[in-house]
């Protein structure tokens, strides 16, 4: 491919997956990695309809945003009169855990289908648009931004970064967690790994190496990028983890979780995804950026 990385603008790019009708290019430097042919806004609406939210309403996706919160809870310093922002919230459970414990909680979020459950059911205050712009908040209101699972889905990555830069408060954290394409599993189940099962909603797939430099570019500092997860089922587990249909034993391990009545019993796994602390200013005594060989 004769473009560049649009990441550090490496000349070399080499094609990682190919199904016949997308296909994923990564940089061999900072191996950022995208969706060559992303779908269109039509596409794109019938792919993020009611339905897609839907699938949401699971006691494991609740847990998940739990998980999520009590980590944001032992790095941040959460007051009564703390501000946070949820980018991409869809129907609001960090949200609304983020109100239960008290503090004053803003959602964004590009679905108005999404946008509108989260003020109807959990009544915290949700601006949809399918467009960003500055004057979406005021500057320097949020002492702290969340970004669950949300930049692998956005072709223009760097204006939210941006925006979160205008958007967080002097000494403001930022927490994101985007799926890790260097991660160990993803170089041993390569086509096969569960990250790339998201195609083609997901159309950026992002390195520690490369997520630091985009943060960097945006003015933004990494002050902690480590390995994360994503609590779910076990039926989910099975079906969705390995992205194979040669998986043999799979059905039949499916019925046996069903008999024994643990197939809805919920765990972490310490796979797939990274998460990352970022702020304006290095305010911690030490860095902790995690990079895989």
């Amino acid at each position: 491919m004769k473009q560049p990385c649009p990441v550090c603008k490496h000349a070399v790019l080499k094609s990682i997956y190919d199904d016949g009708q997308y296909e994923i290019w990564q940089c061999v430097s900072c191996k950022y990695a995208f969706l060559v042919n992303p779908p269109s806004q039509p596409e794109l609406e019938k792919i993020y309809n009611q339905a897609y939210f839907l699938q949401f309403q699971r006691p494991y996706v609740q847990k998940d945003a739990q998980k999520k919160f009590n980590f944001v809870k032992k790095i941040a310093r959460l007051e009564s009169q703390t501000q946070l922002l949820d980018f991409g919230c869809g129907i609001g459970d960090f949200l609304k855990i983020a109100k239960n414990y008290g503090l004053t909680p803003f959602g964004f979020e590009f679905s108005s289908y999404a946008a509108d459950f989260v003020r109807r059911c959990h009544q915290i205050s949700v601006i949809s648009s399918t467009k960003l712009a500055p004057n979406l908040f005021p500057p320097h209101s949020f002492d702290i931004i969340t970004c669950f699972d949300v930049l692998e889905h956005i072709p223009n990555f760097e204006q939210v970064l941006d925006l979160f830069r205008l958007w967080l408060a002097p000494q403001g954290s930022i927490f994101l967690t985007t799926p890790n394409i260097e991660s160990l599993e993803a170089k041993i189940l390569r086509s096969k790994w569960y990250g790339f099962s998201k195609i083609p909603q997901h159309v950026n797939y992002f390195s520690p190496a490369s997520l630091n430099l985009v943060l960097k570019h945006n003015r933004l500092v990494a002050h902690e990028i480590k390995p994360w997860g994503f609590v779910r089922d076990f039926e989910f587990i099975l079906q969705n983890l390995w992205q194979s249909e040669k998986v043999v034993w799979r059905d039949k391990l499916l019925d046996v979780i069903r008999f024994l009545g643990i197939n809805r019993v919920n765990v972490y796994l310490p796979l797939v995804d990274m998460m990352v602390v970022a702020g304006k200013t290095l305010v911690r005594k030490k860095a902790n950026v995690q990079f895989d060989s």
